[in-house]
């Protein structure tokens, strides 16, 4: 299952200036608090106020950051997830199945990097944008440990922007302290745009919705995925993200 397509999503998203959508939730905050690394607080979790952690965890929002670049604002958009930083993270490196998280994706590819790298991936999407025509692009996926080494995180870069100027970006999956635990997702997209796609109107709007839809869709199928009678699929998906992360390890 592979979040990415939703990406061109949250490029538009960046016209946004704040927002936030509200999905069923069952956590809370009285189980659930921000994990300290090496004696000091986490990082992603004190971005929120107590009100939006409030709101992230016990009310399943996803809550929206924007900063302050131009011409369009930055992003970052919150979320809890039910789950470890291991699971979530497994599973937004799936290349394959990206439909399950956007009707928009055609296509997604993963080819041979011109320039290879420990715990990188290239990868090529084309997809459906409403208004517009069919976009493509292509990004490098670099996975590190975050957070003490209990998280992930993912940063990208474009290789081909496609119509934008540029964009680059980053997922972080933190672990949550407390009782019930569970995993805070930062996801965060920052994209200078074409001229064109600035000026036209009502595109933030739908890109918006369907960033939020992609949070939505995506915490879904993990949860889906957890409780599934079948275990194999998260278990390679695991399987696979600690491949990955042990790309130019040195072997005891």
């Amino acid at each position: 299952m592979r979040p990415y397509p939703h990406r061109l999503d949250l490029i538009l998203l960046t016209s946004i200036i704040a927002g936030t959508t509200a999905v069923p939730s069952h956590a809370d905050t009285s189980q659930i608090a921000c994990a300290p690394i090496k004696d000091s607080p986490a990082k992603g979790c004190l971005e929120l106020s107590s009100a939006e952690f409030e709101r992230v965890v016990s009310d399943g929002e996803t809550v929206v950051h924007s900063g302050t670049a131009k011409p369009w604002p930055d992003s970052t958009l919150y979320a809890y997830l039910d789950a470890s930083p291991d699971e979530a993270a497994a599973l937004f490196v799936d290349y394959e199945a990206g439909k399950k998280f956007t009707d928009s994706m055609l296509e997604a590819i993963v080819f041979e990097c011109d320039v290879p790298k420990a715990r990188r991936r290239c990868v090529y999407y084309s997809l459906s944008v409403p208004v517009i025509s069919d976009e493509s692009y292509t990004l490098t996926d670099d996975l590190y440990p975050y957070h003490d080494g209990t998280g992930h995180m993912i940063i990208w870069n474009h290789i081909n922007p496609g119509r934008s100027k540029a964009f680059t970006g980053s997922v972080r999956f933190e672990a949550l302290g407390g009782i019930k635990g569970g995993t805070l997702m930062l996801y965060y997209n920052h994209v200078t745009p074409s001229t064109a796609i600035g000026k036209i109107p009502g595109l933030a709007g739908k890109a918006l919705k369907q960033g939020m839809d992609f949070v939505t869709a995506f915490r879904e199928g993990l949860m889906d995925e957890k409780a599934a009678k079948d275990q194999r699929p998260l278990r390679d998906h695991l399987a696979a993200l600690k491949a990955m992360a042990a790309e130019g390890t040195k072997k005891k």
